[in-house]
């Protein structure tokens, strides 16, 4: 797996899923959830993917600040990542909530 397009490819979805619109993500996952707009993504904390069955799975852990409180907030998150051409897709998204940093 090409590791940095996969990782560029998420955080630009992280970035989206926090402050973007779902319509904005509709393109880049199956089944759209967003934060509502509330946060901005602050970092990628760790990441890590592999190829498995014509999947990328990735495992990341993402800092993400509050809008309204600027209060800080960790995020744990396992990916499905198809890629069809040059283009990447969440096919399926876990996440577990962290707290506050």
């Amino acid at each position: 797996t090409d590791h940095t397009n996969v990782n560029d490819f998420c955080e630009l979805f992280l970035k989206k899923y926090a402050s973007g619109t779902e319509a904005e993500l509709e393109y880049m996952m199956n089944d759209v959830e967003s934060m509502g707009e509330a946060y901005t993504l602050e970092s990628i904390d760790t990441s890590e993917y592999y190829e498995s069955e014509g999947s990328i799975h990735g495992y990341v852990r993402a800092t993400f600040k509050e809008n309204a409180t600027s209060a800080l907030h960790q995020e744990d998150f396992s990916f499905e990542i198809s890629k069809e051409g040059d283009q990447y897709k969440i096919i399926k998204m876990n996440h577990y909530l962290g707290g506050l940093n």
